[in-house]
């Protein structure tokens, strides 16, 4: 029998392997999901989801008993026109943001550039990137800008008296809230059913509605919640062609319209 045995191999089988396979530390980052940017912004995030949920319960608690106390026809009809009215707000607000960092500013221009600027104009570059993150990252900085606008209603209204204000604005943070999932989903080459039938349908931003603003030089098509308020965003910026613009404004109604298909590459109607 060889004399340099290593002493790992007299132990008996279940102890060489737990000597061999070191017991795994659950870290706080596991606990927290999957992301790869510093703890601090991922714990601001959860911070930003838990106060909007907060809030917006809040807001529910004090908006919903008046509603239903009241029971009318013209109770149902006020409410589904204050939810119009913030979806349409929340989409003709994410269109001209949009708009403002496509357009406007570089990269490098101070405070708004890496933050805001920057992300528009790399997603150009690479629309699929956003679909890596799960939806705390990707919806946390929406949430984040939504907790004033509900902070100032639950301050300054009395949302038992006027629940429809209530209606309205849940209906506007909700929709911005989880516009970027929307815009996610737009990208995505795989979604559920029921995100592919509200995209069908219009109820949601569709793909090919969005493929339209990602042919250079990306000037229509700017609303990414549900893209219905793209008809008046396009007519206030006066870009009313789909890739066929060039950088002075100039339109070209000869060139195809165009289209991208749900990974990216960019094609035309008239391709053969």
């Amino acid at each position: 029998m060889n004399e340099h045995l290593d002493h790992v191999s007299l132990l008996p089988r279940p102890l060489v392997a737990a000597v061999a396979e070191p017991v795994p530390v659950v870290s706080a980052r596991w606990l927290l999901g999957r992301y790869d940017y510093p703890l601090s912004h991922r714990i601001l995030e959860l911070c930003s989801l838990a106060a909007f949920v907060a809030l917006a319960a809040a807001m529910a608690t004090q908006v919903v008993p008046s509603i239903g106390d009241r029971r009318t026809g013209w109770t149902i009809a006020l409410v589904a026109a204050a939810l119009m009215m913030g979806c349409a707000l929340a989409d003709l607000l994410s269109g001209v943001v949009h708009f403002i960092f496509d357009q406007y500013g570089t990269p490098t221009t101070p405070v708004i550039g890496q933050k805001f600027v920057k992300p528009f104009r790399d997603h150009h570059i690479d629309p699929l990137a956003m679909t890596h993150g799960d939806f705390i990252a990707v919806n946390s900085d929406n949430l984040l800008i939504s907790l004033p606008v509900m902070g100032l209603a639950l301050a300054f209204v009395d949302l038992s008296t006027h629940p429809y204000i209530g209606v309205f604005v849940l209906a506007l943070v909700l929709a911005a809230g989880i516009t970027n999932q929307i815009h996610k989903w737009a990208h995505m080459p795989e979604v559920s059913r029921p995100v592919r039938f509200a995209q069908r349908r219009g109820l949601i931003l569709g793909v090919e509605h969005h493929d339209c603003h990602h042919r250079a030089p990306h000037d229509r098509h700017y609303c990414i919640t549900f893209g219905r308020l793209d008809v008046v965003l396009d007519v206030m910026t006066t870009r009313l062609s789909c890739g066929s613009a060039d950088r002075t404004g100039t339109a070209h109604p000869h060139q195809p319209r165009c289209t991208e298909d749900r990974l990216g590459r960019q094609t035309d109607h008239h391709a053969t």
